[in-house]
Order: structure tokens, then C-alpha cells, then sequence
């Protein structure tokens, strides 16, 4: 009988917010912990970097209206795993499943991005039933929490209510544990999100609606004023409906042990965000364009001692198109190479990793000019911390 091999490597490998070519995901589900010996608790912290830079090409000198527009972000997630007698472990799990900042123009400087701070967290309470040493049946809820947040465009600010929705998952794995081969094949539904979004009109936004007035004399001209005025109460909005969704979601991942100590990983995962848009029924509405999402990856893992072992992956997100009319596509696909390293004493290990991730060249042809973005990365760090119990 072969030696088990041991995966011991964990890589946090994370695209910032709105870089990617399907919509606003953040973070994925990992059942990783499930598959762990004995009881586990988890921590783990990553930092996320995202130069990604965009210019309005109309804007004369492209040097000066050039903007960093997604913020820099950081993720603290936690994980636990139990195991209830031989065959039943339950396993919980936080990730952010959603995430848009942006830090955008706005029109400053001839920058025509948004801007934007909402994040959608989620936290997945799952079961893994073993039926025998070969087979498993994975299943739990997810509970979903959409945070209060904002979104200002050229045509105004946005307050998003914050809402809770709940899902879940399922799953089957096939295993052979003597060469460390698990095939594991999962499936989140559709999770919709009906809010509400509060709206203020900016002064471009009011103008627009009350041309062919002259706002340039709003100070001198009382008509003027008065009607502007009146075009802004009449925009402003306190409950515009407001709809998004998490997409359907398939995974597959795999892993095989392919030498002494030696592992080949694998997946695949594909996302319905042609499905999932986000629609902001203001007087000035939102709505996106986002796409489908497939994103597949390739490595390999080497246990070098006892103690110590290491990893490198690639991945890539397919990309769907070089250019967009939403001022919220800042990207077109990305591919990414990420190393990682785990040292184990008794009882508890420590993993750390880095993602430098490439993102496709956009170009967004706007009805209010064109932002074009090239040449923009995102580098990714984290460490997790796991105890044994």
C-alpha cells in the first residue's frame, strides 16, 4: 500500500472585488476543513491589492485623469470542524462572498468610475456524512448578509438597505485515501436579495432632467432655481426597489497523489451571473451587465519534510469580452500564479500564501465618454492558522 500523502499546503488566493469577469464575488466556499482528521478551528487573515487603474480616453491627458478604482481590502475568516461519531462530521465557515469598492472619479480629474463600499458576507453551516471509505455525502445552509452600504455615480448617491438571505449547498466526493485522490463535485443555488436603495440626484443628474433650462443660473435666476428645485424633490427617492443575487454556482475539485509526497490539484467552477444582475430601480436607474463565470486551476503540492511542505498553483478566470458599456466593469478575465508554504508542529499548523493575479484590458464605451484599463494586477497575501483537537 502506497504511503498517505499529505496535502499540507494552504493557499489564500483571492481577486479583489469587481476585477472579475463574472460579477461582484469576492471569496468562494471552501469545504477543505470537512476532509480534515479529527476536530479542527481555523483562522486565517488575507490582504488584497488591487492596482487596477483606469483613464478616460476623452479627457485630453490620460498621465493626469488616471485613477486607482478598486480599494484595497483586507478578510478575516474563521472555520470549525467536528466530528458527531464515525461517520457524521458538521463543519462551520465564514467567507465574503461579495464584495464592491470601488474608488472612483466620479467625473474628478475626467474620471468617470463610481464609486462604491458594499460587501456581502456569508457564513456556511455544513454536514459531511461518510458512508465508507470511499464515498461522501456533503450538504448544510448558508446564511447570507448583504451590509448596509453606498454607491455614488455621476448620476448620484445610492444607500443600499442591508438584507439577510439564506441558501444552500450540496455536494457528493468519491475518495481513495491510500494515494490521496477525493474528487468532489458541489452546488450552490441561486440566492436572491430584494432591498431597498435610497437615491439623491446629483446636480448633472437634475439638470439633465430639466433641460433645456440653463443651470449655469441657478444663483441669478429664481425660475430657474425653483425648478431645479422642484426636478430634485421629485427625483430624490427613499425606497427604490432594489434586486441581486448570488448565481447558481458548480464546483468541481480534485486532487491524486502522483508520487511520494507528492499531490496534483485540480478545479473548475462555473458561476450563472447572466442571471444575477443588480437592478436599482431609482429614477436613475442601475443595471449591470455582468457574465458568466468559469474559472479553472492546476497545481502541484510537495511535502519536503515532516514538517514542512509547499505549493504552486495557476488559475484562471475565462474572460467574455474587451469591452463593456458599465462603468462597473473594470476587467476582462485574469490569470494568476500563487505559491504557498505550511510548516506543522504537534498539533497545529500555520499556512501561508501570495497570488499575483493578472487582469484582462477593458475598454467602456459609456453613454458619458470611455474608460480604458490595461495592464492592471492584483496581489494577494494571507496566512491561516489551524489547531488540532
Amino acid at each position: 500500500m502506497r504511503r498517505k500523502i499529505i496535502t499540507g499546503v494552504s493557499v489564500v488566493a483571492l481577486s479583489a472585488g469587481m476585477a472579475q469577469a463574472g460579477g461582484f464575488e469576492l471569496q468562494t466556499l471552501d469545504t477543505s476543513i470537512m476532509y480534515a482528521d479529527g476536530n479542527q478551528a481555523s483562522i486565517s487573515y488575507a490582504n488584497i491589492d488591487a492596482s487596477i487603474a483606469g483613464y478616460n480616453t476623452g479627457a485630453g491627458l490620460s498621465g493626469v485623469s488616471k485613477k486607482q478604482v478598486v480599494k484595497d481590502q483586507t478578510v478575516v475568516n474563521f472555520g470549525a470542524k467536528f466530528d458527531v461519531g464515525e461517520a457524521v462530521s458538521v463543519g462551520l465557515g465564514t467567507y465574503r462572498s461579495g464584495s464592491i469598492q470601488l474608488d472612483g472619479g466620479n467625473g474628478t480629474l475626467g474620471n468617470l468610475a463610481p464609486t462604491g463600499d458594499v460587501d456581502m458576507n456569508t457564513m456556511a453551516l455544513m454536514a459531511r456524512y461518510t458512508v465508507n471509505e470511499n464515498m461522501s455525502f456533503l450538504g448544510g445552509l448558508t446564511q447570507n448578509n448583504l451590509g448596509t452600504g453606498n454607491v455614488t455615480t455621476l448620476a448620484g448617491s445610492y444607500d443600499i438597505t442591508s438584507k439577510t438571505s439564506a441558501g444552500y449547498i450540496a455536494g457528493i466526493a468519491y475518495s481513495i485515501p491510500e494515494i490521496a485522490l477525493r474528487a468532489e463535485l458541489t452546488y450552490q443555488p441561486k440566492v436572491n436579495f430584494a432591498t431597498t436603495t435610497a437615491y439623491t440626484p446629483s446636480a448633472a443628474a437634475v439638470c439633465g432632467a430639466i433641460a433645456p433650462l440653463d443651470c449655469a443660473n441657478l444663483a441669478t435666476d429664481a425660475l430657474t432655481a425653483a425648478t431645479y428645485a422642484g426636478a430634485e424633490a421629485a427625483m430624490t427617492t427613499s425606497a427604490s426597489d432594489t434586486t441581486l443575487s448570488l448565481p447558481d454556482r458548480v464546483a468541481f475539485n480534485f486532487q491524486t497523489g502522483i508520487a511520494e509526497n507528492t499531490l496534483l490539484t485540480a478545479s473548475y467552477r462555473k458561476a450563472s451571473w447572466g442571471k444575477s444582475q443588480i437592478n436599482v430601480a431609482a429614477p436613475v436607474a442601475i443595471e449591470t451587465e455582468f457574465a458568466d463565470s468559469e474559472a479553472y486551476s492546476v497545481g502541484l503540492g510537495r511535502k519536503f519534510t515532516d514538517n514542512f511542505s509547499g505549493s504552486i498553483t495557476y488559475s484562471k478566470e475565462e474572460g467574455t469580452s474587451s469591452t463593456s458599456t458599465s462603468l462597473f466593469t473594470v476587467s476582462n478575465g485574469s490569470d494568476a500564479v500563487s505559491v504557498g508554504v505550511r510548516y506543522t508542529k504537534d498539533n497545529m499548523n500555520i499556512s501561508a500564501g501570495i497570488s499575483q493575479r493578472n487582469v484582462g484590458d477593458v475598454t467602456v464605451n459609456s453613454s458619458v465618454g470611455t474608460m480604458q484599463y490595461t495592464g492592471n494586477t492584483v496581489t494577494s497575501m494571507g496566512v491561516k492558522i489551524a489547531f488540532a483537537f
